[in-house]
């Protein structure tokens, strides 16, 4: 796991985001999930 932790400090990889979305858009979130459309992360931020 150190090593890991260590090539993402260095910038060496990069987690692949699909989509960023907001709290407000959860619905959203759960439904392109459920379809199976998104390749990679999913971030759902807290502030609106």
């Amino acid at each position: 796991m150190q090593v890991l932790a260590d090539y993402l400090a260095k910038g060496l990889i990069q987690p692949r985001i699909a989509h960023t979305f907001t709290f407000d858009e959860i619905i959203q979130v759960h439904e392109q999930m459920e379809a199976g459309t998104l390749s990679g992360k999913i971030v759902v931020r807290l502030d609106s």
